[in-house]
């Protein structure tokens, strides 16, 4: 009934996601980076190999080898790598770099220790080094420049100085293709405002992510913080469109009222899909209010109105007077004639 990158979203009383859908920070995008640096070596090493040496810890005696190789200029192969060809010795100096910064970012403590949570932030001279290797970068080389710019942002996210994430981000971002890592960047940037406080800021971040980025909906809605109705208003008329506006609604309605949101959102963009896992919530939402779960009482139908949000249902049979104005009006078909079966 709507697409699948909203089915963390549907209403789950008891749960703050669908299905005990968990977020995966660390795993999450593996494949991907696996796939996109065997792709650029051209096939200069295997896959198998590639992903040895981006996710194997027991790799970095030999990374720490081959990038001293590079350094002394040495023109031999060595572990068995053509580190003569540039491609290669982008990525051993990738891995350099990349497997440092992962020793700040990954930090993984049990959820119920209290006791061990240091968490030691990106040395201030490897975030030095990494962004001065990065701005001496002048060659086309733009994949290369494009996972080195990427590197940096993620020291800085991860050190003592993380409000430094802002300008260089500012300044770098339009070089960028709208790639992954164009995303990942734009949730760091979120994350950023978000720690400093900055809310209204954060949140429009990760309403363009929610909005642009279908795979990171779930991590989006996640970090977005619920606001007063003055607030979400506020940032709404602060949005830069009504995509984006409409992305802020639909967050704001998951947390507070998703009846509230669906019609905000139809004024606004009635073709937007966020309408449909909200009308989701709102149907699921109905039941758990007529249902009694905690009893084995059979409830006979039909129920009152009273029992159900009625003035909504009302609403959504008014908007099926215009269905074309809809992305998915079948999905409300679907709802309206379902709620109206229960009061009969």
């Amino acid at each position: 009934f709507a697409d699948e990158s909203y089915q963390p979203l549907f209403y789950a009383p008891d749960e703050k996601f669908y299905d005990y859908a968990q977020l995966d920070y660390i795993d999450k995008y593996n494949e991907d980076i696996i796939g996109e640096w065997h792709g650029y070596l051209k096939n200069k090493l295997t896959r198998s190999e590639v992903a040895y040496f981006l996710l194997n810890d027991t790799a970095q005696t030999t990374i720490d080898k081959l990038y001293i190789a590079l350094q002394s200029k040495k023109p031999a192969s060595d572990a068995g790598l053509p580190i003569t060809d540039q491609h290669v010795k982008n990525f051993i100096t990738f891995l350099h770099f990349a497997k440092q910064i992962e020793a700040y970012s990954t930090n993984v403590f049990s959820s119920w220790n209290y006791e061990e949570r240091v968490i030691e932030p990106t040395n201030e001279n490897l975030v030095r080094k990494v962004e001065a290797y990065y701005q001496s970068l002048n060659n086309g080389d733009d994949f290369f420049r494009n996972r080195m710019w990427f590197q940096v942002l993620k020291a800085k996210f991860y050190s003592d100085d993380q409000a430094s994430v802002i300008p260089f981000y500012e300044e770098t971002i339009h070089k960028q293709p709208k790639n992954a890592l164009y995303y990942r960047a734009i949730g760091y940037l979120g994350g950023t405002y978000y720690n400093l406080g900055q809310f209204d800021k954060s949140n429009q971040q990760f309403a363009i992510l929610f909005q642009e980025n279908t795979a990171k909906r779930h991590e989006a809605l996640y970090n977005f913080k619920p606001l007063s109705p003055d607030s979400m208003q506020r940032q709404v008329q602060e949005a830069p469109d009504n995509n984006i506006k409409a992305s802020l609604i639909a967050m704001n309605g998951y947390y507070t009222d998703e009846a509230v949101a669906l019609k905000q959102i139809y004024e606004l963009a009635p073709k937007s899909p966020h309408i449909d896992f909200l009308i989701t919530r709102w149907v699921n939402r109905q039941e758990y209010t007529i249902n009694d779960y905690d009893s084995q009482k059979q409830h006979p139908l039909p129920v009152e109105k009273s029992q159900i949000d009625y003035e909504t249902l009302l609403w959504l049979g008014n908007m099926l007077q215009t269905p074309k104005k809809l992305s998915n009006p079948a999905l409300v078909y679907l709802a309206y004639g379902y709620i109206n079966f229960y009061i009969g």
